[in-house]
């Protein structure tokens, strides 16, 4: 009869132990059941994202008007041309003052530069730079105008009267005129 007591007793133990077991396994589900369920969507939800930012990427891509920068770059091409053309002279202040005239035509908006013509003074003190050139109306003329004065570039600035006679898409020539930079300063 003694041996009955000592297998409940064993079975007890075993019971126990099978509790903790089963416990412990229930607490291990738990947690990647858990980890699971967090996961799985937030993948799912990362992977839309990512499709999202994908599509929202090639539509920016689609609507980037390349128009504008094409302007930029003929507008560069162009005076890079016309400085090239002005290595007559020799005097590099004056390339400076092409690529103050043209960006600020550029930045100006409504003047189009079409040609730019130098020459020394008969006694060799002086650049006179001719710029031909076309204006949407007046008003861009006469912006372009003072910004060039501004600048105190140039000794003399003229603009013929008869350029103002019309009110739009002004063809005009603007003289200017300034001290020829000597090269050992």
């Amino acid at each position: 009869m003694n041996l009955l007591p000592n297998r409940l007793k064993i079975l007890q133990k075993w019971r126990v132990r099978l509790r903790a077991i089963l416990t412990v396994l229930a607490l291990v589900n738990f947690v990647l059941l858990t980890a699971f369920f967090v996961t799985v969507p937030m993948f799912f939800w990362t992977n839309l994202k990512i499709k999202e930012f994908k599509n929202e990427l090639t539509q920016t891509k689609s609507n980037i008007d390349i128009s504008k920068y094409r302007e930029d770059l003929k507008h560069i091409k162009d005076m890079i041309s016309k400085i090239e053309s002005i290595d007559k002279i020799r005097d590099d202040a004056l390339v400076d003052d092409i690529f103050v005239l043209s960006e600020s035509a550029f930045l100006n908006g409504g003047i189009n530069i079409t040609s730019f013509k130098s020459s020394l003074s008969k006694d060799g003190k002086e650049v006179n730079i001719t710029i031909s050139a076309t204006a949407k109306n007046r008003d861009y003329i006469s912006m372009w105008q003072k910004t060039i004065k501004k600048s105190g570039r140039f000794k003399e600035v003229s603009l013929p009267i008869s350029s103002l006679a019309q009110k739009e898409n002004i063809s005009f020539v603007l003289k200017l005129k300034r001290d020829k930079y000597d090269k050992k300063n």
